[in-house]
């Protein structure tokens, strides 16, 4: 249909040309002759039939905007085993976030499509293999330009760094739900909040806190904070012939219980509101673990003992949590673990997540203090860091500043390792004094 439509649409252009105009007299008995009337009659551009037109706007008014950083293979960590992370090629949630915002604050968009592409090239005996990865954008060109815009903004929010807390509340100060029955709730909370929420943790009888992580990631980074004890257990047996006799070979697998924690923070282009992407999960073991006593097939006399494990999950998920400006972090009511053998009930958790927004331009560098000086020869010395000597030149101008004020010039004469020698133009420094 496209190429006979073409085809139609170029044999138009031919036959009828450029825009026509044509001159028609019209006269009557006893009356005077009208000025000639002129009708212009258009022929329609390709882009402007119906057919073609989705095709040729689509073809300009494109945009193709590489995402920084490896995409992911797997969404959660904890989800997953390493077999279904490599089958799962599922974009990471940074960029179907990302992909969503695109799409509610600019619905003119046609089309909003994250592409991963991996190309080989084959040049005589050896192959080129590129690839890669980025959103393709379709939609008006003033639209795409706002639309790249924002873009930028969201995407130089993710060299800042954003600090997790986690506090794993037991006996639940909080209260709604008992926990294990029902829908685990999440309620946001401001910094004064949490500051009220953990002094009422210290005066509730049985209330405690049983761990207090810390951890420090990128936004658009996820984070993951694992509590876990691992319990060996024979899962099963294996024969083995050995010199004529069949040998029982226990199989030892671990299973895994405590508490896990996946957290992807996106901090949005404005720098202060974040979507949250996390999954809160509690696994308890049942103790003592089930046995089964069985035979093997080839052994007749022995029998072996098989364990069966029970494990409860109590778990919690959130997609696009939002936290805006003045909000410190959320916590979680209505998860449970269990204890023992499981007949005491569940015991009420709650996870309280404190999340601070870190700007990596407010990073102070590290202070370089100058170790010696020469007045005689006037040179003074000064330690950088190992980070910081790829920046130094000789020639690069320097001063010496105490209590805030600038005591002396330099100009670096030469660099050894990390040593820097420097030669005083003007005042005198002494050992001690920052270098900046």
């Amino acid at each position: 249909m496209i190429v006979r439509a073409l085809v139609c649409s170029f044999a138009c252009l031919l036959l009828v040309g450029a825009p026509l105009s044509s001159q028609v007299e019209i006269k009557g008995a006893g009356r005077k002759p009208r000025k000639p009337e002129t009708v212009e009659s258009k022929v329609p551009l390709l882009a402007d039939l119906p057919i073609l037109g989705d095709l040729f706007r689509h073809q300009a008014n494109r945009l193709w905007y590489p995402l920084p950083g490896r995409p992911g293979a797997y969404e959660l960590s904890t989800s997953l085993s390493p077999e279904q992370r490599k089958s799962d090629d599922r974009p990471p949630y940074r960029d179907r976030w990302l992909q969503g915002s695109l799409v509610v604050k600019f619905p003119e968009l046609d089309t909003v499509d994250i592409v991963h592409e991996r190309t080989t090239r084959w040049r005589g005996d050896r192959s080129e293999r590129s690839q890669r990865h980025g959103l393709e954008i379709v939609g008006p060109e003033a639209v795409l330009s706002k639309a790249k815009a924002f873009l930028d903004r969201v995407v130089a929010q993710r060299g800042h760094i954003v600090v997790l807390e986690l506090h794993m509340i037991e006996g639940g100060p909080v209260g709604g739900e008992r926990p294990g029955r029902g829908v685990p709730q999440v309620a946001v909370l401001d910094d004064a909040d949490i500051q009220r929420l953990l002094r009422r943790v210290q005066t509730t009888q049985g209330a405690k806190i049983m761990a207090s992580p810390r951890l420090s990631i990128f936004s658009g980074q996820f984070g993951n904070v694992t509590m876990v004890n691992q319990v060996s257990y024979v899962k099963d047996f294996d024969v083995e012939v050995v010199h004529g006799a069949a040998i029982a070979d226990p199989v030892i697998d671990v299973i895994s219980e405590g508490f896990m924690a996946d957290v992807c923070p996106v901090i949005h282009e404005d720098g202060r509101t974040m979507s949250i992407d996390a999954r809160i999960s509690i696994a308890s073991l049942q103790r003592p673990i089930d046995e089964f006593t069985t035979k093997l097939k080839g052994i007749s006399d022995a029998k072996v003992t098989i364990q069966l494990p029970q494990v409860s999950y109590s778990t919690w998920r959130s997609k696009r949590l939002v936290l805006m400006p003045g909000d410190a972090g959320f916590i979680v009511r209505g998860l449970a673990r269990m204890d023992g053998d499981w007949k005491k009930g569940p015991i009420p958790v709650d996870v309280l997540c404190r999340l601070r927004i870190v700007k990596t331009d407010s990073i102070e560098a590290p202070r370089v203090r100058i170790v010696g000086v020469d007045a005689a020869a006037r040179t003074a010395f000064a330690r950088w860091p190992r980070a910081a000597v790829p920046d130094l030149k000789p020639g690069v101008k320097l001063a010496a500043w105490r209590d805030r004020k600038r005591v002396a010039t330099f100009t670096l004469k030469e660099l050894q390792g990390q040593l820097g020698v420097l030669q005083i133009v003007e005042g005198l420094p002494r050992a001690g004094d920052a270098v900046r």
